[in-house]
């Protein structure tokens, strides 16, 4: 085998390689989208199917005997046939990512790629006994036929369509996803260009191969990104509910029971417990005087109380003293195990003796 044969075989067994764990990844990555990974798996299985038959027909081309006959054949339809089936796939892909099932079902443009591709396939079958497309001479040699610029042609028309509604719609996919669908096009197209007047080098898969690699590192960056969003959001909604309950903890602890002190006692703990902290105020403000007065105090077991010493103190010191929690100031806003930097609250209170 040639040493260029020899490179190209390499090369389609590579890109073979990569498509099949890509598939498999994509396989495996069950948060993303179920209809858009299915054809994406698709995509990248007969991807990884056409790059291997096109291996197997530069192998067995010009191979003597029977089992040269029969390869290089089967090889050489599955190489058409499946590149219309990726075509396809990639149709579909680009239509489930720009639409809803219902604009699917209705736009023209659409229906046209769905048309196309199946007149792909059936000229194929048809060159399986007129060869249009291609004939296999008796040294088992793959030779081109008159009208295999038709299958070009077609091919091209499917990608047109998809390069249309990619550039009206562009706005509903994010550029990176963008990037890779045009690559699906602008790659394949340039590469059937150059095959059309250059014979013997498998551009167009090779070019199928590499869209194949830049699809999947765009697809698993943009599901990483979906799935920290993800959890980002679901970070939130659990702060907010936990917020939302402590606060339902201190209604409840307001509104029941007789003894006031004792409700605001335990309001103050739940509060404390809350933030993981060792004691916890409410201060009322004379803005006149500008001192505040500790009125409510709660203490962990083994912490000393501040109480006493918070009453009528400038408010200026009241900042420094609840900063430092009386230790002397360094500036620094400690760090306990769960580090919350909080400015010290001033509760406005006006007393209610009548709660219900």
């Amino acid at each position: 085998m040639p040493d260029e044969k020899v490179l190209q075989v390499a090369i389609l067994i590579w890109g073979c390689v990569f498509c099949a764990i890509a598939a498999i990844c994509i396989f495996l990555s069950s948060n993303y989208d179920r209809e858009k990974r299915r054809y994406l798996i698709l995509m990248e299985s007969f991807a990884s199917m056409l790059l291997l038959m096109d291996a197997m027909a530069h192998i067995f081309s010009g191979y003597p005997g029977v089992p040269g006959s029969v390869m290089v054949r089967i090889s050489s339809f599955l190489v058409f046939l499946l590149s219309d089936v990726v075509l396809l796939c990639f149709h579909i892909y680009v239509c489930v990512y720009l639409f809803s099932k219902r604009e699917r079902r209705t736009l023209k443009r659409v229906k046209a790629g769905y048309v196309i591709a199946a007149a792909e396939v059936a000229f194929v079958v048809i060159s399986q006994f007129t060869h249009w497309y291609y004939y296999i001479d008796g040294d088992n040699c793959y030779h081109r036929a008159p009208l295999y610029i038709m299958s070009i042609l077609l091919s091209a028309a499917g990608l047109l369509i998809d390069l249309t509604l990619l550039l009206q719609y562009k706005k509903r996919v994010s550029r990176k996803l963008l990037f890779s669908m045009l690559s699906c096009i602008v790659l394949p197209a340039v590469a059937a260009a150059v095959q059309a007047f250059r014979y013997g080098m498998s551009l167009i898969d090779f070019s199928v191969g590499i869209s194949m690699i830049i699809m999947f590192i765009v697809t698993m960056t943009e599901l990483n990104q979906e799935m920290y969003q993800l959890i980002s959001r679901e970070g939130k909604i659990k702060e907010r509910l936990e917020i939302a309950t402590i606060l339902n903890k201190c209604i409840a602890e307001l509104i029941s029971g007789e003894d006031e002190d004792a409700a605001i006692s335990n309001l103050l703990r739940i509060i404390s417990g809350y933030f993981d902290g060792d004691r916890s105020y409410i201060v009322q403000i004379d803005e006149k005087r500008n001192v505040c007065t500790n009125t409510y105090e709660y203490a962990m077991n083994g912490v000393t109380a501040e109480k006493d010493n918070l009453q009528e103190v400038p408010m200026e010191m009241l900042v420094i003293r609840l900063r430092t929690n009386g230790r002397p100031d360094t500036g620094e806003v400690p760090r306990p195990a769960r580090v919350i930097k909080a400015m010290p609250v001033a509760l406005r209170m006006t007393p209610v003796r009548n709660r219900a």
